[in-house]
């Protein structure tokens, strides 16, 4: 008697759908490091853009200046370096998500949805996403709030943390152990069909 393996099995238009979807991913992945290497550079050489809190009338009275960005050459060397590092990690992150949705897409597509690479794969994203991008936000508040304090009014001396997508880390925390749950049932059942 011969074991069936519960892998899914895929038909040819599946394998192709994925294969195009982690081709998509992919292309998303290399445009977002791109862009956050031109972020970085940019910040460092000072000539990226820093979006600042600042408060200030408008003419007439007809309201207030909540915001303002400056170019990264007009605040302090030590507000552009936590600027540029909080950059960096940000793209580090993105590196490593894009990374991982495409190995979980081409693992799809071959019919392995929970191949043992893919728990620790998914939980070091998790992490990543999570730890990762609350320094990242964390530094860019303080390198922003530093900025405001070195150029003075109207700019506010405030510290922002803007919630982003380190946020749903913990999400892909909880499907690291759904996959390592998928695979635990797939390697029990392993045979018995």
């Amino acid at each position: 008697m011969t074991a069936t393996p519960l892998t899914p099995r895929l038909g040819l238009a599946d394998r192709v759908a994925f294969g195009v979807i982690a081709g998509l991913a992919g292309l998303l992945g290399v445009l977002a490091v791109g862009d956050g290497i031109w972020r970085t550079i940019a910040l460092g050489v000072g000539a990226g853009p820093v979006d600042l809190i600042a408060f200030a009338p408008l003419p007439d009275n007809v309201g207030h200046i909540t915001g303002a960005t400056v170019t990264s050459d007009a605040i302090g060397e030590g507000a552009r370096a936590l600027l540029v590092t909080a950059s960096a990690i940000s793209l580090v992150v993105a590196a490593v998500i894009s990374g991982v949705v495409v190995l979980f897409l081409v693992m799809t597509s071959r019919g392995t949805p929970f191949h043992r690479v893919l728990h620790p794969a998914v939980l070091t994203t998790g992490l990543v996403m999570t730890l990762g991008g609350i320094l990242s936000a964390g530094i860019d508040g303080l390198g922003r709030m530093m900025a405001g304090g070195d150029l003075g009014e109207p700019y506010q001396m405030a510290f922002e943390l803007s919630l982003g997508p380190w946020a749903f880390g913990f999400v892909v925390l909880a499907a690291a152990y759904v996959i390592r749950a998928g695979e635990r049932l797939q390697r029990d059942t392993e045979g018995l069909v």
